[in-house]
């Protein structure tokens, strides 16, 4: 079976989660007596969600036909642990860590050794790019055919607007960025899997597309040029899902017949998109590219992968599993800086050619749609020393030992959420339903 290894790793700090929160986000929103934010998440536009993303592992399947019998390979594990992504806030949406709840299961229930609830004795994992976390869930040893680790996160999610003429105003910092951006701001400047900045094929295009010289345009503008000239270099196809074979292999060409049920993430990459055949690929590479050619351009940016709750009412209507990028923009007049979300696979589908640059863009730094939309994690496959069990899902996992035959599967569902007077705020925000 094809295993994915992370090729990034990164010291992770355990922390607690009594006052977690996401560190740019509140430094974001922290000042409310002054100037508003350029990005503006509108309180009457918000939604309240329970976020579930479980990944099941599966001991392989062995079929002898010739006798009609099928027997399953079983997991024996003396120790593993499991890491699951627990997205941090985002420019339209905020989690509360404090409720986050995971879990393990196997066949005979619920496994004591694991935690039930992060704030019990749980481990969430911090200092990732982008601000990025991951929640670690132990396991000793156990012998199962099925193993199944879940996380739930509820958060609030807002749709956005944005100040254009404030944006546009901003203008490259004066001073070092290291002494100005937050550590998450400058990690989103560095390459990772699937985001290759430092690639000569991306820095090719930045150097085409700039004349040499980024930073001749301000920063707000740069970042429309250049999600301009993506838009017109590269065309998704939407073939976002991998689907399992008999034969146990996987089949990168055919949407999943299971609505709900994931067996892999089809991802290349941004050089891949960069040098694609015809200019064509995975949807999911139109951020990826995006992403890479912004943190070439030196452009702090992250792509935020996320679930569309509509397509659990209209699945044909709503691709279920989605994803954007969000880059940081510094505001000079209040010495504070923001993520703005940028989404250009549907501006993509409007035109292969973006509009005028000056001219407002429903989808840059605007989404009347996000207040739906629940991020997920910041990265394809976890940013740390674990694998999956094919293609990337979100997801990785230590196991001891190593060679264990199983097969993975990934289930996402959302539970809208009341609000109510007496809930605690979302992280980085003081905010009441």
């Amino acid at each position: 079976m094809t295993r994915r290894t992370a090729l990034l790793g990164m010291a992770a700090v355990i922390i607690g989660f009594g006052a977690i929160v996401a560190p740019a986000q509140q430094q974001v929103r922290s000042d409310r007596a002054g100037m508003p934010t350029i990005v503006q998440r509108l309180p009457y536009a918000s939604r309240d969600w329970r976020l579930t993303l479980e990944v099941v592992l599966e001991g392989d399947y062995n079929h002898n036909y010739s006798r009609r019998q099928t027997t399953q390979d079983v997991i024996d594990l003396e120790k593993a642990v499991v890491v699951l992504p627990v997205a941090p806030a985002t420019a339209s949406s905020a989690p509360r860590t404090s409720d986050v709840v995971a879990d393990l299961r196997g066949d005979r229930g619920q496994i004591d050794a694991t935690p039930r609830t992060l704030d019990d004795a749980g481990r969430l994992l911090e200092g990732y790019p982008g601000g990025d976390r991951l929640v670690a869930l132990d396991v000793d040893a156990l012998t199962t055919h099925h193993l199944r680790a879940r996380v739930q996160v509820p958060m609030r999610c807002w749709e956005t607007r944005i100040d254009e003429r404030r944006a546009f105003a901003q203008r490259w910092p004066t001073e070092d960025i290291e002494d100005l951006y937050p550590e998450e701001a400058l990690s989103a400047l560095q390459p990772e899997r699937f985001i290759e900045s430092d690639a000569p094929e991306i820095r090719e295009l930045v150097f085409n597309w700039t004349g040499g010289d980024p930073h001749i345009l301000q920063p707000y503008t740069l970042a429309k040029t250049l999600a301009a000239k993506v838009i017109e270099h590269y065309m998704p196809l939407d073939d976002r899902y991998t689907t399992l074979t008999l034969d146990g292999g996987y089949n990168f060409y055919v949407v999943l017949p299971v609505a709900g049920t994931y067996y892999g993430l089809r991802v290349e990459g941004a050089v891949a998109a960069a040098t694609a055949d015809q200019h064509r690929g995975p949807v999911f590479d139109l951020p990826n590219l995006l992403c890479a050619v912004y943190r070439a351009a030196g452009i702090p940016a992250r792509v935020v992968i996320g679930y569309d709750t509509r397509s659990e009412r209209q699945p044909n209507a709503y691709p279920a599993i989605t994803a954007w990028v969000e880059f940081f923009l510094w505001d000079n007049a209040n010495a504070r800086g923001e993520w703005v979300p940028v989404d250009i696979v549907p501006q993509r589908a409007f035109a292969s050619k973006a509009p005028p640059i000056q001219q407002p863009w429903k989808f840059f730094g605007q989404n009347e749609d996000s207040e739906w939309i629940c991020p997920l994690s910041l990265h394809w496959h976890p940013p740390t020393f674990v694998m999956s069990e094919g293609p990337p899902l979100l997801w990785g996992w230590l196991p001891t030992p190593g060679d264990q035959h199983v097969t993975q599967r990934m289930r996402v569902l959302t539970t809208g959420l009341s609000k109510r007077g007496d809930d605690p705020p979302f992280d980085g925000t003081t905010e009441r339903p």
